[in-house]
């Protein structure tokens, strides 16, 4: 409770950084030092916006051993009325567990959750 953690670092932060705007983003990976927080955190700058450009493509991020060594991740982003990011929902799994499971079958669930979550928030406006 009350850990702080870089957005370059497991599935929740990268899905809200890969909807940054470009000058956003830009700023960002300028300023950021990429610090190995667990054996398979991003250290090159090139493939963390590689890594972000694909999560805006697919409309989920995934990370496996980043931020929390033996641990899995799947985000998905939720937005606002205005089509911004405004947070993510994520499924968290023991890696020694993950193959128990259909990762596409999660990832659907997982985005039909935020798309739901979204399309009521944009009844609001």
């Amino acid at each position: 409770m009350g850990q702080e953690s870089p957005l370059y670092a497991g599935a929740s932060a990268k899905v809200l950084l890969a909807y940054f705007s470009p000058k956003q983003l830009e700023r960002y990976v300028k300023r950021i030092e990429l610090e190995k927080i667990a054996d398979n955190t991003i250290t090159l700058k090139e493939t963390l916006v590689n890594e972000l450009n694909s999560i805006r493509n697919q409309g989920y991020a995934f990370s496996n051993g980043e931020r929390v060594k033996g641990a899995v991740s799947i985000s998905a982003p939720i937005f606002n009325p205005f089509n911004e990011i405004l947070a993510g929902m994520s499924i968290i799994i023991p890696s020694a567990r993950f193959e128990e499971y259909n990762s596409e079958e999660l990832i659907e669930l997982l985005k039909n959750g935020t798309s739901e979550i979204t399309n009521k928030l944009k009844t609001f406006n």
